[in-house]
């Protein structure tokens, strides 16, 4: 399982299980009572395979005894106690055990059952922040949790609610009649347009400077309209592809999390039941480990004549450059390109039958096969110029931390087009 995280070079990385907080279940952590379980705690916080300064640990909800009437809802008059509840875990965590996990949430996905009474919501995520950031105030809130970013809470929630990022989750589809991957690729604009409708809210009550984070994303919401294990095939890794793709060039979403790293769905993951243990990896397995592996240094821009189904995007270091080349037709496309001072290293081709390597071809054509994605990696011919030289425009870029999924912005504009800045 480690080592299948380590191929997925998933360097930024959210815990969460509803488990956690439902005694009796495999994954809880707390006791009979409702408490914390410290040796639970203990026996599995030691194998956190990230550094904690890189990791969201979500409290999801309070336990059932903070619930008397069993409706789902934090009894009104036990708010204090689930903000007591959420700080005692910090304080075990980050104190105790010394883990210092930087990032956390509070609440997922409530906003339905407190629908008319989003006021409530508010108050029960405000008394867990502050009751966290009482034991340790070097920690960051991730606030929201929502389903999805079109709630009409949403506003009244981001005006009032104490939080240091904003996140929500965004889901292609809920019906197993969706069967096309152009039906979910054609879905990754309006991630896109909810992220966008985020950031307006945020500049609007003042919160101008909060980054946004994508928490969940895959192609369905319930495994359960997965009938045909669309997730775990080559249209989950087509997706998860293209909605990087387009986030990166986007640049609003500051981070994303797949949902989720294993299992027979959702994973990435999967479980080998002859092996009992986890270690296949799907299409989007390939996915990730690919753009950890070559997406690094500057997001240049990219232009191309058919953008039907088709997208491109380039990653430049000084003497490296790698062209991702994605085919969401169930048709092969022939792709004619050649980039000017530099000369082709090797070529990964990733579709249905799986990922191959191979060298290229001498003739600087490829051919794209249907529902793939490819990614050639070049080196500077030598004495060639930079490529930026190629571009007579200013342009912003968007420069990846080289070995993590969270984004950030450069400001800075390249006067000159041989500026490294």
């Amino acid at each position: 399982y480690y080592e299948g995280l380590r191929y997925l070079g998933s360097h930024f990385v959210r815990y969460h299980s509803s488990e956690m907080v439902e005694f009796g279940r495999q994954r809880t952590w707390v006791n009979k009572d409702g408490q914390w379980s410290v040796d639970s705690i203990k026996n599995s916080i030691g194998k956190l395979p990230n550094k904690p300064d890189v990791a969201i640990m979500s409290i999801p909800k309070w336990p059932d005894h903070l619930d008397s009437d069993k409706n789902g809802k934090l009894d009104p008059d036990k708010k204090k106690q689930y903000g007591s509840f959420c700080a005692d875990l910090v304080r075990i965590v980050n104190i105790d055990l010394k883990m210092k996990v930087k990032y956390w949430e509070t609440i997922n996905e409530l906003e339905g059952k407190y629908k008319n009474e989003i006021t409530e919501l508010i108050d029960i995520s405000n008394y867990c922040a502050d009751s966290i950031k009482a034991v340790d105030s070097s920690v960051k809130i991730v606030g929201g949790s929502f389903s999805q970013p079109w709630d009409n809470t949403i506003p009244k929630f981001i005006e009032n609610a104490h939080f240091d990022i904003w996140s929500h989750h965004n889901y292609a589809s809920g019906y197993s009649d969706s069967n096309s991957v152009t039906y979910f690729t054609d879905k990754i604009s309006g991630i896109v347009s909810g992220i966008h409708h985020i950031k307006e809210l945020l500049n609007k009550f003042g919160k101008n400077n909060i980054p946004i984070w994508l928490t969940e994303h895959n192609l369905y919401w319930t495994w359960e309209a997965d009938q045909r294990g669309l997730m775990a095939g080559i249209e989950g890794g087509v997706w998860d592809a293209s909605l990087l793709m387009e986030l990166l060039k986007d640049g609003q979403c500051k981070a994303a999390f797949a949902w989720m790293d294993a299992g027979t769905r959702y994973g990435k993951i999967g479980y080998n039941w002859k092996k009992w243990k986890y270690d296949v990896y799907s299409p989007a397995a390939h996915v990730y480990h690919l753009y950890d592996r070559f997406a690094q240094g500057f997001l240049l821009p990219t232009q191309y004549t058919d953008s039907t189904h088709f997208l491109a995007q380039a990653f430049y270091t000084e003497n490296r450059m790698a062209l991702f080349l994605i085919n969401q037709k169930n048709d092969s496309l022939q792709l004619q390109f050649s980039p000017k001072g530099w000369e082709p290293d090797s070529i990964f081709q990733l579709d249905s039958t799986g990922l191959k390597s191979k060298s290229l071809p001498k003739e600087e054509i490829t051919k794209l096969l249907p529902l793939s994605m490819t990614v050639i990696h070049y080196k500077r011919k030598v004495g060639s110029s930079s490529v930026m030289k190629l571009r007579k425009s200013n342009f912003i870029f968007h420069e990846l931390f080289s070995t993590s999924w969270k984004f950030m912005d450069i400001q800075g504009r390249s006067k000159s087009v041989n500026n490294k800045k």
